[in-house]
């Protein structure tokens, strides 16, 4: 049980991070 919310809050970590540098990059082209 502790594992598996372990790897789950690793994938939402990630997707964060790749909802943030899609962000980034969008707001970066629209300048």
């Amino acid at each position: 049980m502790h594992d598996q919310w372990e790897s789950t809050i690793v994938a939402l970590d990630r997707l964060m991070t790749e909802v943030e540098n899609a962000a980034t990059a969008s707001a970066f082209e629209q300048q």
